[in-house]
């Protein structure tokens, strides 16, 4: 506990420290606890630290999903205070407080540096005992270059986790992150001038693209000539917590109550 607390009701001024109290005039008393009422003791908890009349609780917790579910971090200087449960489903996680408050004071989650260079925010609904949290991913642009080397598919990207998967009559699917089922952003430029490239069907995890010749025929087997750089864009959207697995990213969070 701090020194210099103000504690009222004791028809003095005292200060609070550790072992003693002393007087305005810094003269050390001595004073047995029984001598405080319980009122008093309440006052200077530091979990119920308010003005007047008001006390407020403190809520505050770091989570995280590293691939098992969303969890607490408590361990390696990681702790907890105030919250009983937490649990996830497709669109929200849930956070439990272990007390129903009067007033909702104030509530904030944010994302740590790990999260926030992904372009992931936060936002709650806050409850007098629960506070629902949803994620966000800003609008970002993923993209690589692709070819084919003579025996498979080489990517170079610095980021999207693109991929080939496959390239099945003529069509070659490349699997990216998730950049939103809507988006249509995007283009796919041929660097050899030998082909057309063409973008095919468009999902939110996938691009599909196509190789044709000057006839305008398909070509349905890979040659080296087949080189392209990608790009794909998303907008703002909204994402699923069960699928925010990061084993170094959490989400911060602090709450104060009026109980």
């Amino acid at each position: 506990m701090s020194a210099d607390k103000y504690i009222p009701g004791l028809g003095k001024q005292f200060f609070v420290e550790p072992e003693h109290v002393k007087s305005e005039s810094g003269k050390a008393l001595s004073i047995q606890l029984d001598e405080l009422s319980k009122s008093v003791l309440e006052s200077i908890k530091i979990s119920d630290i308010g003005e007047g009349n008001r006390k407020i609780k403190v809520v505050a917790c770091v989570i995280r999903n590293d691939g098992t579910g969303w969890k607490f971090i408590e361990g390696s200087n990681h702790s907890k205070l105030n919250v009983s449960s937490i649990t996830a489903n497709t669109t929200d996680i849930t956070i439990n407080f272990n007390f129903t408050a009067k007033n909702i004071l104030s509530f904030v989650a944010t994302p740590d540096e790990t999260f926030a260079v992904k372009g992931y925010s936060m936002g709650a609904s806050v409850g007098t005992n629960v506070a629902i949290l949803k994620i966000a991913q800003l609008a970002r642009t993923i993209g690589g270059y692709i070819f084919y080397n003579g025996s498979g598919w080489t990517v170079n990207s610095t980021g999207g986790n693109i991929a080939v998967s496959s390239y099945t009559a003529g069509k070659l699917l490349i699997t990216h992150d998730d950049v939103g089922a809507g988006s249509y952003l995007g283009s796919a430029v041929g660097r050899a001038a030998k082909y057309d490239v063409q973008m095919g069907s468009l999902g939110g995890t996938s691009t599909e693209i196509e190789f044709y010749n000057a006839a305008g025929t398909l070509i349905t087997t890979p040659t080296t000539d087949m080189k392209v750089f990608l790009t794909r864009s998303s907008v703002n959207m909204a994402l699923n917590p069960q699928n925010v697995i990061d084993g170094n990213g959490n989400i911060w969070c602090i709450g104060v109550f009026e109980v």
